[in-house]
């Protein structure tokens, strides 16, 4: 699929849907929304996916699985990454 607009829904760390249409199935993520700290977008499948941060209050998006290593999206940022299952590998910094 193509770009999902992914308002967080409260300002907290936030697990994609894997249900058949929903948010795990999208290929590019512009992730918006107030956060007051960095925040975490938990993955549950293998798949390639563009994150953009557009969320307002300067933070983070830590993009992981339940465990290994995560990508780290700086606010304003984009990152194409890669995740293996277990773990979440940036590919490249998109402008």
């Amino acid at each position: 699929n193509g770009t999902l607009d992914l308002s967080l829904p409260s300002d907290s760390d936030h697990t994609l849907s894997t249900s058949p249409g929903g948010e795990s199935d999208f290929f590019r993520l512009n992730v918006t929304g107030t956060i007051s700290a960095d925040r975490a977008i938990i993955l549950s499948r293998k798949h390639q996916l563009i994150v953009k941060n557009a969320t307002t209050g300067g933070h983070n998006l830590v993009v992981k699985m339940a465990t290994g290593s995560t990508v780290t999206v700086a606010n304003g940022a984009s990152h194409l990454m890669y995740c293996t299952g277990a773990d979440v590998i940036d590919i490249a910094t998109l402008p």
